[in-house]
């Protein structure tokens, strides 16, 4: 059972000091000359690294292997700029990261970003539990290093679609009165956002636009019916719809009724009947 948990290595790696690091501004540092391993991902904007003789230059979804072991290696990160810097060691006598099926390479491009993204947010708070699993560190970061190695056509796959798609929508729920879309939903859940397009459509079998508009003109029916006093344009305000004409369109799509005509069609139903009339 350890060595179907290892993937086959017949040592973990040693996990080190890891960060997920977001810059405001344009920022530089540093990583120390030494037998450490680092595993970086650029989840937003563009890092530089590498030392004054050679440097590369990665973009959003991108990654690389890097090894100061003779050089400082200098990251110089733009502003507005979002990574994770990810370092381990790797037992003696391990010449590169190979397992069953796993040839890491230096670069590539991440095909389930989002994935990726999750893998190492888990594998650092993993990291700073007070009781510290290393064989769970070392699971974490094999997963993590594979993907470096998946095409970027391959679907999405995995147990947690449903988890994501589960907090698309309770993000939804909360925010929908808000300006809202799948761009801004994806930066506060810390995916990228094709990524998480992708997996909540094949989750849910249908887009995140469409969910935020089922819950805003779902609400609207509960407002349109609660509240006789408010005009439309007030109630599409309250439900994330700026543009009151825009609003009725998309309600009028979605019920096939016009906001009055729900609303009078409603207060029909709730109004009591008069008295029988006697013969």
């Amino acid at each position: 059972m350890r060595d179907e948990l290892l993937f086959d290595f017949p040592r973990p790696f040693h996990p080190v000091q890891s960060e997920h690091v977001v810059c405001e501004r344009e920022d530089r540092r540093e990583i120390g000359r030494g037998r450490v391993t680092c595993l970086l991902f650029v989840v937003h904007g563009t890092v530089t690294a590498g030392t004054g003789e050679s440097c590369m230059a990665l973009t959003a979804n991108e990654a690389c292997i890097l090894e100061p072991r003779d050089a400082v290696v200098e990251l110089r990160c733009a502003r507005e700029s979002e990574l994770y810097l990810v370092r381990f060691r790797r037992p003696p006598g391990y010449a590169e990261i190979v397992g069953p099926g796993l040839a890491v390479p230096d670069r590539a491009r991440v095909g389930a970003p989002g994935r990726l993204t999750h893998l190492l947010r888990l594998y650092i708070e993993e990291a700073h539990r007070e009781k510290v699993s290393r064989l769970i560190l070392h699971q974490i970061l094999v997963l993590a290093l594979s993907e470096l190695a998946h095409d970027a056509s391959m679907p999405v796959r995995g147990p947690c679609l449903e988890s994501i798609a589960s907090r698309v929508d309770a993000f939804v729920a909360a925010h929908y009165h808000q300006p809202l879309g799948t761009t801004a939903i994806a930066r506060e859940l810390r995916y990228n956002p094709y990524y998480l397009e992708r997996a909540y459509h094949q989750e849910r079998g249908k887009s995140i636009r469409e969910a935020i508009h089922e819950r805003r003109i779902k609400e609207a029916c509960a407002q349109l019916l609660l509240s006789g006093n408010r005009g439309v344009a007030e109630i599409a305000a309250l439900c994330g719809y700026r543009d009151a004409g825009y609003f009725r369109r998309v309600f009028k799509r979605a019920t096939h009724q016009t906001p009055h005509h729900f609303r009078a069609a409603g207060s029909a139903t709730r109004q009591p009947a008069g008295p029988a009339l006697r013969s």
